[in-house]
């Protein structure tokens, strides 16, 4: 379950990322 956490949590940062 964590890993799918950390899953989200690196595409919610990629996203982030690719935002600015």
């Amino acid at each position: 379950k964590t890993a799918n956490v950390l899953n989200w949590r690196q595409r919610l940062q990629i996203a982030l990322d690719a935002a600015i």
